[in-house]
């Protein structure tokens, strides 16, 4: 019922917002899409697809864009690695025909087509230089900051309002038991996703510090110790070694500005370690876990590579040539039968979640889905690289898209990232990449 009444009152400000600029509806549309959990929705029969808050947005953008192309608007096919987004949609189309459930693959293959394709030729036609791509990552750290303090809230009280529009399973059709969420998440339905978008902000508010003065800095501090501080209580490997891994990036490109932030920050948290030891206790005691696998959290480790080979080995021994190269459709690990998994724990168990996303797209897709994507990362991030030594005058900006990107390609060897608003991040900064690349280095450099 709460879905009912909430998804009016967005469209009707997000209208709002349009009908006073096309560029602040758009900015508007992007902090929801970031903020609002999927199970905000409104749902009919399962032939039906559902009507998340999302997608009811994404239409709206659609119809905003359409209206507000000209002449002079980025046609679509000049618009960077549209094209490889076009073959992973055509291939993955195949995938969704030969499934053995052709329902919900052809559902899941037309969630991909309307969030993935068309959102990301929406957003890579419509920001157009600095000031755009600054805008976005304002408005995405603003969505991340209240995503921060809902987390905070509901660490120490446990209250998160996403309990009272009802659960979802990740899939239309099929059943998922809500204990899978797991610690706090917010509106990112598992500790681990929110993590990888806390990571992420935190990466964004440091990189931010450089563009603002005076009073605002402090402001940019206090949003980086909050977002840090969710990162942690994400209480998750993953998304604290990806974060390490964009220091790293700030490093490798010898980013010095970036680089001292990220000091200061290292010497901040060797003095929450020392006031506070149990911090620090926590944190090697996960790690330590990690290379034990007969303990909870090293079995965790070890499970995606036990799911990788369950996967290549579903593959490889198809009778199908068409299930090698495509994969079995869309949701296909909820409806293909596996074999029970041992884990090195000692038990038995059924397999309930792919925790790769690599993995779930060389099920549902195969090689030819799985290459095309990561061709398409490769791509990309050549490109992002590229963009850093170009615009000497963007270089933080290029290495907040290619920090997400790189973050995210390396947490789906971890995690399945079936949170969306996760997806819309990457395809925000993807487009970012894109945008960038056709900026003439003239333009850039005038703007210093």
């Amino acid at each position: 019922m709460i879905s009912y009444i909430a998804i009016p009152i967005i469209i009707i400000i997000l209208l709002y917002c349009y009908k006073s600029d096309y560029k602040k509806g758009l900015m508007a549309s992007i902090f929801c899409l970031v903020l609002l959990p999927k199970s905000l929705a409104i749902y009919l029969t399962p032939e039906i697809p559902s009507f998340t808050v999302h997608r009811i947005i994404i239409v709206l953008m659609l119809i905003m864009w359409m209206k507000s192309r000209n002449s002079s608007s980025l046609r679509v096919g000049q618009i960077n690695f549209i094209y490889i987004l076009i073959a992973i949609s055509f291939f993955s189309g195949i995938s969704a025909l030969i499934s053995s459930n052709f329902l919900i693959s052809f559902k899941r293959y037309l969630y991909f087509i309307f969030e993935s394709l068309i959102f990301y030729i929406i957003l890579a036609s419509s920001i157009e230089d600095e000031s755009d791509f600054l805008k976005l990552f304002k408005v995405i750290i603003a969505s991340l900051c209240v995503v921060a303090f809902l987390g905070i809230i509901e660490r120490y009280t446990g209250f998160n309002f996403t309990d009272y529009l009802g659960y979802k399973g990740t899939y239309d059709d099929l059943s998922t038991l809500a204990t899978l969420q797991r610690g706090t998440h917010v509106s990112y339905e598992h500790r681990i996703l929110l993590g990888v978008a806390m990571a992420i902000g935190l990466f964004y508010s440091l990189s931010m510090i450089g563009r603002v003065k005076g009073k605002k800095v402090f402001i940019y501090w206090i949003v980086s110790f909050l977002l840090g501080a969710m990162l942690y209580f994400a209480q998750s490997r993953g998304p604290w070694l990806a974060f390490i891994l964009s220091a790293g990036l700030a490093v490798a490109f010898f980013n010095k500005p970036l680089v001292k932030r990220f000091a200061i920050l290292a010497c901040i948290v060797i003095a929450v370690f020392i006031i506070r030891p149990g911090v620090f206790s926590t944190i090697e005691g996960l790690y330590d876990s990690t290379l034990n696998p007969e303990s909870i959290k090293g079995s965790s480790y070890a499970w995606r590579y036990q799911v990788i080979q369950v996967v290549t080995d579903k593959i490889g021994k198809s009778d199908s040539l068409a299930n090698y190269f495509f994969g079995f459709g869309q949701g296909s690990f909820a409806f293909e039968k596996f074999p029970l998994v041992t884990l090195t724990t000692g038990f038995t168990v059924k397999i309930e979640s792919f925790d790769c996303e690599y993995a779930v797209i060389l099920l549902e897709r195969g090689y030819v889905g799985l290459l095309l994507v990561i061709f398409l990362y490769i791509v990309v991030i050549k490109k992002g690289v590229t963009n850093y030594f170009k615009y000497k005058s963007m270089q933080d900006i290029s290495l907040m898209s290619l920090a997400c990107v790189i973050i995210i390609a390396f947490m789906k060897i971890n995690v399945d990232i079936y949170a969306p608003q996760l997806v819309y991040i990457e395809l925000l900064n993807i487009a970012v990449i894109s945008r960038m690349a056709d900026i003439p280095i003239e333009s850039s450099v005038s703007s210093l």
